[in-house]
């Protein structure tokens, strides 16, 4: 006959090295994710400017505003959208997984598992699309001037209804030269 006592610190045991092997088996991904909105004051040639919007995230972006503090908004256009990692990264061509399980009679056991997949490696993600948008400076005397009261809105298509968030305007200060 086995002592209960026995029998728990098994069972302590096994669940201890079950949740190290599964710490062990973790993704680390390589990099942080992108930030979801990224902002950007550029000056172009002859004294004009514009705003470059750069999103990441699950739907696209529709339209873009600056709304300035007197009320006056100006529409960008949306450059593109591209999609990116539909698969996560790393995660080798196979997974490992470690199980412990214990029932009322005081019996435990445990169990280790690989799986092979069949049509290429990597977990499914989520899809992620990062979309550019400009907006061009109708007067930057006045955008370097109420900046920091200036908001840019952005609209994504979210079903059958646009989610709207509003950004805070890149300082002027912090310009960037035009790129194409």
């Amino acid at each position: 006959m086995r002592s209960p006592l026995l029998g728990r610190a098994l069972a302590g045991a096994l669940v201890t090295a079950g949740v190290a092997a599964l710490g062990a088996c973790a993704d680390h991904p390589v990099a942080p994710p992108p930030p979801p909105v990224l902002v950007a004051f550029v000056e172009e040639p002859g004294g004009l400017a514009r705003i470059d919007v750069t999103t990441t995230g699950r739907h696209a972006l529709a339209r873009v505003e600056l709304l300035m503090p007197d009320g006056r908004a100006t529409v960008g256009d949306v450059v593109d959208h591209q999609a990116i990692a539909d698969r996560a990264p790393g995660g080798g061509p196979f997974d490992v997984g470690v199980g412990v399980f214990g029932g009322s009679s005081s019996r435990v056991g445990g169990g280790v598992s690989i799986g092979f997949p069949i049509l290429g490696g990597g977990r499914a993600v989520a899809p992620m699309i990062r979309s550019r948008a400009r907006v061009a400076v109708p007067d930057v005397e006045a955008y370097r001037r109420d900046w920091p009261q200036a908001r840019i809105r952005l609209s994504f298509t979210a079903g059958p209804e646009d989610t709207r968030v509003d950004a805070t305007a890149p300082s002027p200060a912090a310009r960037v030269g035009a790129s194409p």
